[in-house]
């Protein structure tokens, strides 16, 4: 699949790339949710530790861009599609932040 194509390296610099710019961030998480489709990629993306990618994910519901906050909460939700990610997620309070972006 995508993965093969990109490999661990790959998903690594996608991750590592997310962060102040946004343009940069816009175009790495739309190509992460193009690799997460299956199981393997989603759990060589919860487990890639520098930085870890779900606090980081939360990090960015936060973002000043409407389309930034978008796609983190849709890599979040395709990410928790898998138990580490749900345990991730709780770990990094990923549903209090999802759930603040809603009531707001």
């Amino acid at each position: 699949g995508g993965y093969l194509a990109y490999g661990a390296r790959g998903l690594a610099k996608l991750i590592e790339s997310l962060g102040p710019d946004t343009a940069l961030t816009k175009e790495s998480l739309l190509s992460l949710n193009g690799l997460l489709s299956n199981q393997e990629t989603k759990l060589a993306a919860i487990t890639h530790q520098a930085p870890p990618l779900v606090p980081e994910l939360v990090v960015l519901l936060a973002s000043p861009e409407e389309e930034i906050q978008r796609l983190a909460a849709t890599t979040l939700g395709s990410l928790q599609l898998v138990y580490q990610g749900r345990v991730a997620a709780q770990q990094a309070g990923a549903v209090a932040a999802l759930e603040g972006r809603v009531s707001e």
